[in-house]
């Protein structure tokens, strides 16, 4: 799958759905790619609307044109590194102790 999405101009998800507050999981191999992105307003994609705007407030061509630069973005935000960071603060926050 991130071999087919890194082969595309643009990857849109535009999806309707009205039931959940599930978080969309197939985008994930879009932004591995990364290729440049659009989404719909759909809450599904509420992760990623923090770093691009959704269609139709950012057009198929503008996202061709400055997604890019934004996947790499949520790809370094997203990566191993920082989880690993974000997961240490939680465990520290909640007095958990790590093994060295």
């Amino acid at each position: 799958m991130i071999n087919w999405c890194a082969q595309n101009t643009l990857n849109v998800f535009l999806y309707n759905r009205r039931i959940g507050n599930g978080l969309s999981a197939t985008t994930d191999q879009a932004i591995a790619s990364g290729r440049p992105l659009s989404v719909s307003t759909n809450p599904t994609f509420r992760h990623i609307h923090t770093y691009i705007k959704p269609y139709p407030y950012l057009s198929l061509k503008g996202s061709i044109e400055t997604t890019a630069p934004l996947v790499r973005k949520i790809q370094e935000d997203w990566g191993p590194r920082n989880f690993v960071l974000q997961f240490e603060a939680v465990l520290k926050e909640n007095n958990v102790k790590v093994r060295a």
